[in-house]
C-alpha cells in the first residue's frame, strides 16, 4: 500500500475493523537522505557522492529506496536505464493509482506545480488565477494525500521523486 496515504487513512478510519481502528498511528517523514546514502555507499561500496546523488534521487521515498537499491544490484551500475527503469516501476506500481484518485482540480494544480518549477505558492496559484481562498483547499488535500510538501512557509514541493515528470507527461490525456 505504498504511497496510498488516503487508502491507509480510510482504512484504519474504518470502524468494523476495531484492530486498526484502535491501532496507535505513527505518521512517519520521508527517510534521512544521509542514512540511505550510507546504506548505499556499503553496500555497493560507493564513494560518497556517488551515494548521495543516488540517495538524492529517492527524495526519501522508502519505495523508491528499495526499488533503486534493487535495480541498481541487477544492474550493476546507476546508468539512465536503471534510473529510467526505477521511474517506469514507481510509475506503473504506485503513481498512476494516485493521479487516477485525484479530482481534475488536483490535477491542474499538479500541473501548475510542475511547470512553475518556482515551488512558490504565488507562482502556482497565478497559473490558474487562483485566490488564496480557492486555492488552499487543494493545497490541504494534496498533502493530506502525501503529493506535496508544505512545510515551508509560501511554498510546496513535490514529496515523490519523479513525479512532477509524471505529471508533466499524463495531465489533460
Amino acid at each position: 500500500m505504498t504511497g496510498l496515504y488516503e487508502n491507509v487513512n480510510n482504512l484504519q478510519n474504518d470502524k468494523s475493523l476495531t484492530f486498526l481502528y484502535r491501532a496507535t498511528k505513527i505518521e512517519l517523514d520521508p527517510l534521512n537522505i544521509g542514512a540511505i546514502a550510507n546504506n548505499y555507499r556499503q553496500t555497493f561500496n560507493l564513494d560518497q557522492n556517488q551515494a548521495i546523488e543516488m540517495a538524492r534521487l529517492t527524495k526519501g521515498y522508502s519505495y523508491a529506496f528499495q526499488v533503486l537499491g534493487y535495480l541498481r544490484y541487477q544492474n550493476q551500475d546507476l546508468s539512465e536505464n536503471t534510473i529510467s527503469t526505477a521511474r517506469m516501476w514507481l510509475e506503473d506500481k504506485v503513481y498512476e493509482k494516485l493521479w487516477s484518485e485525484c479530482s481534475p482540480k488536483d490535477q491542474a494544480i499538479l500541473y501548475a506545480m510542475a511547470i512553475t518549477k518556482s515551488q512558490k505558492i504565488s507562482d502556482i496559484r497565478n497559473v490558474f488565477n487562483l485566490s488564496t481562498n480557492e486555492f488552499n483547499p487543494y493545497r490541504n488535500r494534496l498533502i493530506k494525500k502525501g503529493l506535496v510538501n508544505g512545510k515551508t512557509r509560501g511554498t510546496l514541493s513535490f514529496t515523490l521523486p519523479f513525479f512532477d515528470q509524471y505529471v508533466l507527461e499524463h495531465y489533460n490525456l
